[in-house]
């Protein structure tokens, strides 16, 4: 996807899609059947996707905008019906936004502007990406409500609080109480709400982060992308260099031990550098 401007002329790729205006006019053009559809004038596209368009639109009164929602498959424009700040949300399912007349929470609606989440229940997007949305309460005693593509998945009331994503969207960290756990994309608790911290590491042989470090009463965990154990130890932080070798510190000094917690390199050190090698398609990791 690609977006430019020129000649004050809008375009945005969204393959097999380009949005573009003209003469404040919103235009789509289809390459795959190479038909033109006209959407509406007097708006301007902010935000789209492969499933819809969000446009505002100037009214009368010069401090207020009225913002619209096309559907792109049923080549259906909508007016989005609450007074909005300025909906938004990278998301292909559901639109956010706080409601411009009151200081309540955010609502939620589908592409339909059906209300998922009103204004009413106090919610707000506590994070958000293209698969998943966050809804956390301003009371800390409800709630979090997870959207997982377009499905809202009930969650244990005893989660509370979001803290972030994995890099693959397949797992969150939510809190309560100080404490954190871990839930799939189901809602799922696959780790319980019993650690101080968890993280998702950089792998630097592998180049990824499908691993979880979780710290417990001074202790850290390594769990593979199927929660089994892979290493303990008393230590402050924790390095992945590959599947058996690990950069461990404590207070300021780093060593370097395998998963049995043997010492392969036997001094300390007071820093590290990686650097990944991609020769056909294999990556080798430099020390």
């Amino acid at each position: 996807n690609c977006d430019m401007t020129f000649g004050g002329i809008y375009f945005k790729l969204i393959y097999p899609y380009l949005l573009y205006t003209i003469n404040d006019s919103i235009y789509i053009d289809n390459f795959e059947n190479k038909e033109r559809l006209f959407i509406t004038d007097h708006g301007y596209p902010y935000f789209e996707n492969k499933k819809y368009v969000l446009i505002k639109k100037a009214t009368e009164l010069d401090d207020e905008e009225e913002f619209y929602i096309y559907n792109i498959e049923r080549r259906e424009l909508l007016k989005i019906p609450l007074k909005s700040y300025f909906p938004r949300i990278e998301n292909e399912y559901f639109v956010v936004d706080r409601n411009s007349s009151d200081d309540h929470g955010e609502w939620v609606m589908d592409l339909n502007l059906n209300i998922i989440v009103s204004t009413d229940e106090n919610y707000y997007a506590g994070g958000y990406n293209k698969d998943v949305i966050i809804m956390q309460n301003k009371n800390p005693s409800k709630p979090v409500k997870l959207f997982y593509k377009n499905k809202l998945i009930k969650l244990q009331d005893s989660i509370k609080s979001f803290e972030r994503f994995s890099s693959n969207n397949s797992m969150v960290v939510v809190s309560d109480n100080e404490k954190q756990g871990l839930i799939n994309k189901k809602g799922e608790l696959i780790l319980p709400i019993e650690y101080d911290d968890i993280t998702f590491p950089y792998n630097f042989k592998l180049l990824s982060e499908d691993q979880i470090i979780a710290k417990k009463n001074n202790y850290i965990y390594l769990f593979n992308k199927d929660l089994e154990l892979i290493f303990k130890g008393r230590y402050d932080d924790l390095r992945i260099l590959d599947e058996n070798r690990f950069v461990v510190r404590n207070i300021s000094r780093k060593r370097v031990v395998d998963k049995n917690n043997n010492v392969i390199i036997p001094y300390d050190f007071l820093g590290e550098d990686y650097y990944t090698i991609v020769n056909n398609s294999k990556n080798k990791l430099i020390f």
